[in-house]
């Protein structure tokens, strides 16, 4: 049996639509159906996408919520990030509520604010009343860590991530505490100095947006969805 250490945030729906992407990058909300297993163009860790589909598909999630955040570079992925619903593998939370992750950027893509970008879009346009977005990072991920703050993302308690049978597919979350937990400690120098300061600048600002939240509206392949088609999923 493996186990991680998380660390754990969260964040409420976005009313005014973040700024967009670059004019080189689009995004997009891919959801799944019969045809669709995975976003199109994707290449890796196909079995993960298999699982959720499965999840997905057998009603295993509590609602039908389960898609997906892409940016594409010329067609190409560059970006995504999952959403799914409440289930057997995430923290306890109401079943309104979504969580984020996995998430993953092209090597050649990252330091962009790409990842904060997302997470800022999936608040927009997923977002409900009362909702909550929840978001897991490694507890020694500092850019996961950084993405999620600059996204308006404010870390909550501490858990870890069992991995049952020895598959990270069948990984179930679990708080061990609550509270805002240390923030950079395994990095070292300048890099943990800076970390410290990031995180101590924006956890005490409840639901403060960075200034990447802040312009013109999204670039989206299709107009944003109504609320019942958020709810259903179709």
């Amino acid at each position: 049996m493996q186990i991680s250490t998380h660390v754990f945030f969260r964040a409420g729906s976005l009313e005014l639509p973040p700024q967009a992407f670059n004019r080189e990058l689009r995004s997009e909300l891919w959801k799944p159906s019969l045809t669709s297993i995975w976003p199109r163009g994707a290449t890796s860790v196909l079995h993960s996408w298999l699982f959720r589909w499965l999840l997905h598909m057998n009603g295993l999630y509590v609602t039908r919520e389960y898609c997906a955040l892409v940016v594409r570079h010329k067609d190409r992925i560059v970006h995504y990030s999952v959403v799914c619903p409440k289930s057997f593998r995430t923290v306890d939370f109401p079943d309104g509520d979504l969580h984020i992750g996995p998430t993953w950027t092209d090597s050649n893509f990252r330091r962009r604010g790409i990842a904060s970008r997302a997470l800022l879009e999936i608040r927009y346009r997923l977002s409900c009343p009362g909702r909550q977005f929840h978001y897991y990072a490694m507890k020694h991920n500092t850019p996961s860590h950084l993405a999620a703050i600059r996204a308006g993302f404010s870390p909550f308690a501490e858990g870890r991530g069992i991995a049952r049978f020895g598959l990270s597919l069948f990984r179930k979350y679990a708080v061990t505490s609550e509270g805002v937990p240390a923030f950079g400690s395994s990095t070292t120098g300048q890099e943990s100095v800076h970390a410290s300061a990031r995180w101590q600048e924006w956890s005490t600002e409840d639901g403060r947006i960075s200034n990447l939240s802040v312009g013109p509206r999204l670039r989206h392949t299709n107009p944003k969805d109504s609320h019942e088609n958020r709810k259903t999923g179709t």
